[in-house]
């Protein structure tokens, strides 16, 4: 290999070979990390209707306990499909408590602040969000959390 003035191909040769030295090092201490991902399926739906809340953001909420979650040092931000659904994963099992919000929508629930949905709940049985919009008819399944909004109304947008 032909090296320039500074001696850069040299160190090139180097730093190929020691990341192939350094790769399993970190592989295996990744592989024997504690943690586990917990994947939470969202599925964001207009509560009045049913209808999938296709390409809205959502800032999700989460915490170890409910004091924490209300901290907001932990949050994630997440993007619906066109069917209104998001990935959620939680690398932490400290993570037990989450809040979700669909960015420029109302959710259908009262005093959304003091709502806080239980990961393990979600991930063992399913979880539906309070709606306070309609009657929709929807079944829990494990690892899903279902939540509910409506486009905001020209007042409560004034008032954000």
């Amino acid at each position: 290999m032909k090296t320039d003035h500074n001696g850069f191909g040299l160190a090139i040769i180097l730093m190929t070979h020691m990341c192939a030295a350094v790769a399993p090092c970190i592989l295996v201490d990744h592989a024997g990390a504690q943690t586990s991902d917990r994947t939470i399926k969202i599925e964001a739906l207009d509560g009045r209707n049913g209808k999938p809340i296709t390409d809205a953001h959502l800032v999700v909420f989460a915490g170890s306990t409910v004091e924490k979650l209300r901290e907001h040092s932990h949050h994630f931000d997440l993007r619906t499909d066109q069917n209104g659904n998001a990935e959620l994963v939680l690398s932490s099992d400290s993570l037990k408590f989450v809040q979700v919000w669909v960015d420029g929508n109302t959710l259908c629930q009262s005093k959304s602040n003091s709502v806080s949905l239980s990961v393990e709940q979600a991930l063992a049985k399913g979880l539906l969000a309070p709606n306070e919009c309609g009657k929709l008819h929807i079944s829990s399944a494990p690892g899903q959390l279902w939540v509910f909004a409506r486009p905001a109304t020209l007042r409560e947008k004034m008032e954000w």
